[in-house]
């Protein structure tokens, strides 16, 4: 599990977080926040707190699936390359760079490339057609 990486870009998630989980809102919920990033994109989404951070990864659930779609950074037009402890960012996903092109460097469309990049459902993602469809009406 990651711990708390070096803020990236000069840290501007890490100021709109102020603290806080973006999933649980408590802040520092008693642990270091982890920089949650998407593995399609290789883009931070936000900060979670360890718990929350597990949770995302594994669970299955509405408001994991609204972050997932709508994190922090597509909520501010503010997305950055994750930075791992060791190398350099990860790179999209083939599949990704093939329908949306490579990863832009600049923060409002680096988000909105992440945005898009949620929106792509692979045979691997496990959200429930429905559920997504119906987060989609609703626009969430």
């Amino acid at each position: 599990m990651p711990s708390l990486a070096v803020a990236p870009s000069g840290g501007g998630l890490l100021g709109l977080a102020r603290g806080r989980c973006a999933l649980c809102g408590v802040p520092g919920c008693g642990m270091r926040l982890i920089f949650d990033h998407c593995h399609r994109s290789g883009l931070t989404r936000g900060l979670l707190c360890s718990s929350c951070n597990t949770w995302e990864g594994v669970g299955q659930a509405a408001v994991l699936d609204a972050y997932r779609l709508r994190p922090p950074a597509v909520l501010f037009g503010h997305s950055e390359p994750y930075l791992p402890h060791i190398g350099s960012p990860p790179e999209p996903q083939d599949w990704v760079v093939q329908r949306l092109g490579p990863r832009p460097e600049t923060p409002r469309a680096a988000a909105e490339y992440l945005r898009r990049a949620a929106e792509l459902i692979s045979p691997a993602t496990s959200v429930d057609p429905a559920r997504w469809s119906a987060m989609r009406r609703l626009n969430l």
